[in-house]
């Protein structure tokens, strides 16, 4: 899918969505940043520390940022 396609498909979403982001991460930073750009109804927790699988890495600062966004997001 061209990259184009993709940033529409995601600016079309409507629900709230939430990116748990180790920032040790070995990926381009600038991929999640686009990611988090292209969707409307984001909410980006960032982790210090962590790299790529943060629910492993960290399980408790994952599932505090999981539980938060749904409670937020559930009311």
């Amino acid at each position: 899918m061209p990259e184009e396609a993709l940033i529409e498909d995601c600016r079309a979403l409507t629900v709230p969505t939430l990116i748990i982001d180790g920032m040790a991460d070995n990926r381009p930073r600038w991929a999640v940043d686009s990611l988090e750009q292209a969707l409307p109804s984001v909410t980006r927790v960032r982790l210090p520390g962590v790299g790529h699988v943060p629910w492993l890495e960290a399980p408790d600062a994952f599932r505090g940022a999981l539980v938060d966004f749904l409670t937020v997001s559930g009311s």
